[in-house]
């Protein structure tokens, strides 16, 4: 069984189509929605969003992605949980399709869909078409270890490592700004022995990256050199995914597949 946490930051079109979705998957316990301090009616929505499954959680303003999903994670109780960015639309049997996989491999954190798959697919910033995306995993799709990150865009966790771990919230990590929170949580469960899978399937994105968009609209910093710099000075240099894979070259020969237990 699995919680799930949407983190939702003007982007309500998106995150409302994916909590109606996402209350009807059957292995889902929990449904919390945290608010990063959103102005486009988001606020006023999941207030008045009634469901048995459904918590909503207003942060009151933007205090970045890693104390928004803690504060989630405080509440969750359930042996996965589910992230999900308020900028993708959640495709219907993903989670179910996602618990199997690490019911099969114990030594997985979490395992999410290949990024750099969709972004071949789609480009960089994915689509911006709002049309309902109706993709169902099935499961013919393969399992990889290969990407050195966190699937915290899209993905499912071990519920007691992610309890047990969190986010940093050290310094510019515990202010509005944008990226490399996945990439030090990465480490912290890798020097714990753990991996991160990949699956073949990419997802249909939503407005990709709008999180960022939205910063620089407000007029807001990313503080991505101050991030990086705090996350090299713990984990060394290049520790970022981006350049763990140009220091790699092409990411296909880096592939290894996987034996289930």
């Amino acid at each position: 069984m699995t919680d799930v946490i949407v983190m939702n930051w003007q982007e309500l079109e998106v995150s409302k189509d994916s909590v109606r979705l996402l209350l009807r998957e059957p292995t889902v316990e929990r449904v919390i929605l945290v608010d990063n301090g959103s102005t486009d009616g988001s606020v006023e929505y999941f207030s008045n969003t009634e469901h048995p499954k459904f918590t909503f959680l207003p942060m009151g303003e933007n205090k970045g992605s890693s104390v928004a999903r803690n504060r989630a994670i405080e509440l969750t109780t359930a042996p996965y949980i589910w992230l999900l960015d308020g900028d993708i639309m959640y495709i219907k049997g993903s989670i179910e399709e996602y618990e199997k996989i690490l019911d099969l491999y114990p030594d997985a954190y979490c395992v999410g869909q290949n990024s750099m798959e969709l972004l071949n697919r789609l480009g960089h910033n994915g689509v911006t078409d709002p049309t309902e995306a109706d993709y169902r995993m099935e499961n013919d799709y393969t399992i990889e270890q290969w990407f050195p990150m966190a699937w915290t865009q899209y993905g499912l966790f071990r519920g007691d490592l992610l309890r047990e771990t969190k986010f940093i919230e050290e310094g510019v990590f515990g202010e509005a700004g944008w990226g490399a929170e996945d990439d030090y949580l990465h480490h912290e469960m890798t020097a714990k022995g753990y991996v991160s899978l990949a699956v073949d399937k990419p997802i249909y994105y939503h407005f990709a990256h709008s999180g960022l968009r939205e910063l620089q609209k407000a007029g807001l910093e990313t503080k991505m050199a101050e991030r990086i710099k705090i996350l090299e000075a713990r984990w060394g240099k290049n520790a970022t995914w981006s350049k763990t894979i140009v220091r790699a070259g092409d990411y296909l020969n880096r592939t290894k597949r996987l034996k289930p237990t």
